[in-house]
């Protein structure tokens, strides 16, 4: 399974392994796993970035509005990383930079709907 689903972690193998009638964990699953075999870590921050502006360009959007959505997502990448980490250095509450994270969320979610729009339109 490892060889075939490298991006598929212990409890995605533990579970398909469950459904075969096998129980077994995800700890047990990891041990087995191929040594010579890379750990499939998702997709790469290149690859989304690249994936999100081949959707702006289908959505034909105006020029302003296309790179605002582009940048958006970047931002809002930027802003939630920030504020999560940025947040937790409080010592017994959420630090004031949790804001970032939830600016970040709104700046992530105007960007979903304008490139959510903008392909609606593109398909009709």
């Amino acid at each position: 399974m490892w060889r075939e689903n490298r991006l598929w972690g212990e409890n995605r193998i533990a579970g398909e392994l469950a459904k075969l009638g096998w129980r077994v964990s995800p700890r047990t699953v990891a041990k087995y796993r191929p040594k010579h075999l890379g750990r499939g870590r998702g997709q790469h921050w290149r690859t989304f970035l690249r994936n999100g502006g081949q959707l702006v360009d289908q959505a034909n959007l105006p020029d302003a509005i296309a790179w605002g959505t582009r940048i958006g997502f970047v931002v809002a990448a930027l802003l939630v990383s920030g504020g999560f980490f940025g947040g937790g250095m409080g010592k017994e509450r959420p630090g004031a930079l949790i804001a970032l994270l939830w600016v970040g969320v709104v700046v992530l979610a105007a960007s979903l709907i304008t490139l959510g729009v903008g392909l609606i339109r593109a398909r009709t």
